[in-house]
């Protein structure tokens, strides 16, 4: 088998495990019309609700494992070293992807920390007093958020973005890297409107442009990780940043 098919397919079973992760999850009965919960049992509502991450995951690996092969500047270094027969140096690269995500992970937390602290004060109060039930325990934020989000927007959608602007300038460069980073953050930024739209009556225009500043700037960070260090770097920089956020939070 291919190497890029096993990191592929690697990577798919490290983000299926993000999407179980989903199943320890208190139900959101109350985000769901009534009369579509008729007949359903919870455990049955949990399953389905894994459908959509499930497929998403899956055309992203897919892409993922196509494209990335033919974007050079765009790695797994870690994993094509643990895949690849008789690499024995992959702890090494290993460290130095921890120490990169560890940095990252720190600095993509404080930035979120002083967004939120920033703009907070001038934010519709249903939006800064969402139900904590609906906050991700630690486990979705490690396992969802750290490994599954960052194999979707990272491997598939960023790698995708890349690829296609490669194709366009017909060449690899700066410029093409950091629109398909910016990109792939600010469209991961704006899947968080709807549920806003749905929990808060008066959607302002400050509490949009909060969504979409304080959910890609992790995301800008995580993207330059994976285009300088590797993918591995960017997966850990996202465990970190929860890390940083719910010790704060622990803290406050």
């Amino acid at each position: 088998m291919k190497l890029h098919i096993k990191i592929g397919l690697t990577l798919f079973v490290a983000g299926f495990t993000g999407i179980l992760s989903l199943l320890t999850m208190p139900f959101a009965s109350d985000a769901i019309p009534p009369e579509l919960l008729a007949g359903y049992s919870e455990i049955s509502l949990r399953l389905l609700s894994t459908i959509n991450p499930l497929i998403l995951l899956t055309v992203a690996t897919v892409l993922g494992t196509i494209l990335y092969p033919k974007v050079s500047r765009l790695r797994a270094p870690a994993l094509e070293l643990i895949l690849r027969s008789g690499a024995d140096s992959w702890q090494k690269i290993i460290a130095q992807q921890a120490k990169s995500g560890l940095m990252g992970g720190i600095i993509a937390g404080a930035a979120v920390i002083v967004l939120e602290a920033l703009f907070k004060p001038h934010l519709p109060l249903e939006f800064t007093q969402l139900p904590a039930q609906h906050q991700p325990n630690i486990a979705v934020r490690l396992l969802y958020g750290g490994i599954t989000e960052e194999v979707m927007l990272r491997f598939g959608l960023m790698t995708l973005l890349a690829w296609a602007l490669a194709k366009l300038s017909r060449t690899v460069n700066p410029v093409s890297m950091w629109i398909a980073i910016l990109l792939a953050a600010i469209m991961f930024a704006a899947a968080h409107l709807p549920i806003v739209f749905v929990k808060v009556p008066e959607v302002t225009g400050l509490l949009i442009f909060y969504i979409l500043l304080g959910n890609s700037v992790a995301g800008i960070i995580y993207g330059w990780l994976y285009w300088k260090r590797g993918l591995e770097a960017a997966i850990i920089a996202h465990m970190v940043t929860h890390l940083v956020i719910l010790g704060v939070s622990a803290m406050s």
